[in-house]
C-alpha cells in the first residue's frame, strides 16, 4: 500500500511507501515530508493508479514541532524534579523522552499533566554538583532538542518542631538548609507514621528559607 499526497495550494506531490496493512480495516502509514498546509491524501493498493472515493481525505500539515523553553531549569542531583515543557504544536506529540548527554541509562519517558508535557529531570549524582548539564529531549516526529539544566546538591532537611493550633491541628515545622532550588509547596511531601505502619500525608502550606 502507498500513501499519495498532493498539495491543495502548492501542488506538491509526494509518496510514502511506508504503509503497513495491519488488519482488514487498518493500514498504518508514515507520512512523508512536505510543505505545510492542507493536502489531499489517497491510499493506493498494489498497482492502483487512481484512488477510490472512500480512500481519499484532506490532511493538514502544521509547522514543525518545536520546544521553546523549560521551567524550571534547576534540579537537585538525584533527579526526579518535574520540568514543564513549552513550545509549538506540542499537542500533536505522541511520545517524549529525555536524558542527559553522555548518560548511558535508558531515556526517561515524559507525560502529559494538565494539558502540558512534564519531564522528570534525570539523575546527575555521579557528576560534580553544582554544575550545568545538557538535557536532551526526543519527540516523535521531530528532531532532538537540548537545553541547559543547572544541578544543585540535594535539598537538606533537618530538625522539626511540633505545635498545636487553636483549632487543635498539629503544625509541624521542618528546617531546610538554604539553597537555590526555589522549591514550591507541591514539590515537598511530608508524611507522619501512624500505628501499624500507616502513613498520614501532611498538607505543606509554606516553604521558607532559613
Amino acid at each position: 500500500a502507498v500513501l499519495h499526497i498532493k498539495g491543495i495550494s502548492d501542488y506538491v506531490t509526494a509518496k510514502s511507501s511506508n504503509c503497513t496493512i495491519q488488519s482488514n480495516t487498518s493500514v498504518r502509514c508514515v507520512l512523508p515530508e512536505t510543505t505545510h498546509g492542507k493536502k489531499t491524501t489517497c491510499l493506493l493498493y498494489d498497482s492502483e493508479k487512481d484512488c477510490a472515493a472512500n480512500r481519499t481525505a484532506v490532511l493538514e500539515y502544521i509547522s514543525n514541532i518545536l520546544i521553546t523553553g523549560i521551567q524550571p531549569n534547576l534540579s537537585w542531583a538525584s533527579g526526579g524534579r518535574g520540568i514543564t515543557i513549552s513550545g509549538r504544536n506540542l499537542d500533536v506529540v505522541e511520545q517524549m523522552w529525555t536524558r542527559l548527554t553522555g548518560d548511558p541509562k535508558k531515556p526517561a519517558e515524559c507525560s502529559v499533566i494538565n494539558s502540558s508535557w512534564v519531564c522528570e529531570s534525570p539523575s546527575a549524582e555521579n557528576s560534580e554538583t553544582p554544575g550545568t548539564h545538557i538535557m536532551l529531549f526526543h519527540l516523535t516526529g521531530s528532531k532532538e532538542q537540548n537545553f541547559s539544566v543547572t544541578y544543585q546538591e540535594n535539598p537538606v532537611f533537618y530538625n522539626f518542631t511540633t505545635t498545636t493550633t487553636d483549632d487543635k491541628q498539629l503544625l509541624i515545622t521542618i528546617m531546610k538548609k538554604e539553597d537555590n532550588l526555589q522549591l514550591n509547596e507541591s514539590e515537598i511531601q511530608v508524611s507522619v507514621l501512624r500505628d501499624k505502619g500507616n502513613q498520614l500525608k501532611c498538607n505543606v502550606i509554606e516553604v521558607i528559607e532559613e
